[in-house]
């Protein structure tokens, strides 16, 4: 696997990358997240970085005769839950954010040019993510105070997503696609994450305390407006053979690595 940075603006039909050999499959990772909620400006970058350039990478996988493609979409084309149960990849979609709605585009886009070319697609819908490089987030920030024995204010009024899957669960989950390598449809798409896990913030948090044997007050204000999303992920399970993912295991170890 070859990590590769560039503008995907600048892919020209039938013009290979530079310094790059054969391509059998490409897993697309990038996107733009954060923008201003009161910018259209924004909300045209994130929608240009996240559709536009996937509709330009698609067309030039297929004049390569790549026709394999691993998509990163996200769990926040679905809209908030209702009731207790989880959700299938059949669930409603509809964002909270222009992100999300970003990735309904994407995940369309996609979609529509696999009918009409031989690029078959597989995508996958990920939660928030925590671990890796990453220094920012709910778990990242309450773990870092909580470790020091700070205490922890935590407000959830009008709280969308936040990470709920450790960065090694899920490189792993694409991992097993990949040497799977089994593209039988135009197009797939599959939740990921920790099969009917429901992942209630405040729990989590107070397995960070635990895990630290912290003495951190912890405070958590309008814990009803943040509901827990569970998807089902039953479907990639069977697909890739794999074993239910652990996230107490995940965050544990997590825990144990933070500096």
């Amino acid at each position: 696997i070859t990590s590769i940075n560039l503008s995907l603006g600048s892919l020209k039909r039938g013009v290979p990358l530079e310094g790059v050999g054969k391509v059998e499959m490409i897993i697309h990772l990038a996107a733009m997240i954060s923008m201003s909620p009161d910018s259209p400006k924004d909300a045209a970058d994130l929608l240009q970085q996240n559709c536009m350039n996937v509709m330009y990478l698609i067309d030039w996988a297929d004049s390569m005769k790549i026709n394999k493609l691993i998509f990163s979409s996200s769990m926040t084309v679905y809209g908030m839950p209702k009731g207790r149960g989880s959700k299938s990849e059949t669930y409603t979609r509809k964002p909270l954010s222009f992100y999300g709605l970003s990735k309904v585009f994407g995940e369309d886009i996609i979609g529509q040019y696999c009918e009409s070319s031989k690029v078959k697609s597989i995508i996958l819908r990920l939660p928030g993510l925590f671990g890796g490089l990453r220094k920012g987030g709910i778990i990242y920030n309450c773990a870092k105070k909580i470790k020091n024995d700070e205490d922890v204010v935590l407000d959830l009024k009008k709280m969308g997503y936040w990470e709920t899957m450790h960065v090694s669960d899920a490189a792993g989950v694409i991992g097993s696609i990949v040497r799977k390598n089994e593209f039988i449809k135009k197009s797939q798409i599959f939740n990921v994450g920790y099969e009917d896990k429901r992942i209630v913030i405040g729990n989590v948090i107070e397995m960070i305390r635990r895990h630290f044997k912290s003495n951190s007050r912890i405070t958590i204000k309008n814990s009803k407006d943040c509901k827990p999303f569970v998807m089902k992920t039953l479907r990639l399970r069977k697909f890739i053979n794999g074993k239910s993912l652990d996230f107490e295991k995940s965050l544990n170890q997590y825990l144990d690595e933070l500096k």
